[in-house]
C-alpha cells in the first residue's frame, strides 16, 4: 500500500472530536478576524479538517478530491483579494494626495480593509452564543443518520457560515461564509449518499463558487456595486 494511502487509512480511524475542535477555531477565525489573510489560512485548514472527516464515509481517493478542491479555491480568493487590496491602496493614496495638495494638510493613513459593520467583540459574543446553541442542539436534537462525533461539525459549520453571510456585505467575507456553510451541508450529504457522483457535484460547485466570489470581489471594487 502506498504511504499516502496508509496515512489516510490511519486518519480515517481518528475520532471526530479533534477535528471538531479545529473546525471551531477555523470557523471562528473566519467570522471574527478582519484581516482576509488569516481568514483564507483558516479556510484552507478548514478544508483539510473536513477532508479528514470525509475519510469516515468516502474512499481515500474521493476524500483527497475534497482537499484538492480547497487547495484550488483558496488561491482563487487570495489573488482576487490581493488585487482588490492593491487597487484600494492605490486609489486611497491618490485621493489623500489630492486632498493634501488642495487643503495643505498631511494625508491621512488608509482605512483598514475590509471595513465591517460590526466589531470583533460583537462577533466573538455571537460565536459564544452559537457554541451554546450547538451544545443544546447536539444533546437534545442530534442529527439523524450520522455518527454522534460528526454531527456537531455539520451543525457548527452551518451555523457559522450562516452568521457570516448575515453580518457582512463584502463579497470575499460573505463568500468564505458561504463556503463554510456548504462544507457543513456537504459533510452531512456524504453521510446520506456517499459516492463519486456527489463528490463530483460538490467539487464543481465549490470551484464555481470560488470563481464567482473572486469575480464579485473584483467587480465590487471596480464599480462599488455587486452585480
Amino acid at each position: 500500500m502506498p504511504v499516502w494511502k496508509d496515512l489516510l487509512s490511519q486518519l480515517s480511524n481518528l475520532s471526530g472530536e479533534p477535528a471538531m475542535i479545529g473546525l471551531i477555531i477555523t470557523a471562528s477565525v473566519i467570522a471574527i478576524v478582519r484581516d482576509w489573510r488569516f481568514g483564507l489560512w483558516a479556510l484552507l485548514v478548514q478544508y483539510i479538517l473536513v477532508s479528514v472527516l470525509h475519510l469516515r464515509m468516502l474512499t481515500p481517493e474521493l476524500a483527497l478530491i475534497k482537499l484538492l478542491v480547497g487547495v484550488m479555491v483558496c488561491p482563487m480568493l487570495y489573488w482576487a483579494a490581493r488585487w482588490v487590496e492593491s487597487e484600494r491602496a492605490h486609489k486611497a493614496h491618490v485621493e489623500r494626495q489630492e486632498i493634501a495638495s488642495k487643503e495643505g494638510e498631511v494625508p491621512l493613513p488608509p482605512l483598514p480593509w475590509p471595513v465591517r459593520p460590526t466589531n470583533w467583540v460583537f462577533r466573538f459574543l455571537v460565536i459564544l452564543l452559537l457554541g451554546m446553541v450547538l451544545y443544546g442542539v447536539s444533546t437534545s436534537f442530534p442529527l439523524p443518520f450520522i455518527a454522534a462525533d460528526l454531527a456537531p461539525s455539520c451543525v457548527w459549520l452551518g451555523q457559522v457560515g450562516l452568521l457570516i453571510l448575515i453580518l457582512t456585505s463584502e463579497p470575499l467575507s460573505a463568500g468564505m461564509g458561504l463556503l463554510t456553510l456548504v462544507s457543513g451541508f456537504e459533510l452531512y450529504f456524504d453521510v446520506m449518499s456517499p459516492g463519486l457522483a456527489g463528490v463530483g457535484v460538490f467539487a464543481a460547485l465549490n470551484l464555481l463558487m470560488g470563481l464567482a466570489i473572486s469575480y464579485l470581489a473584483i467587480v465590487r471594487d471596480l464599480t462599488g456595486e455587486v452585480l
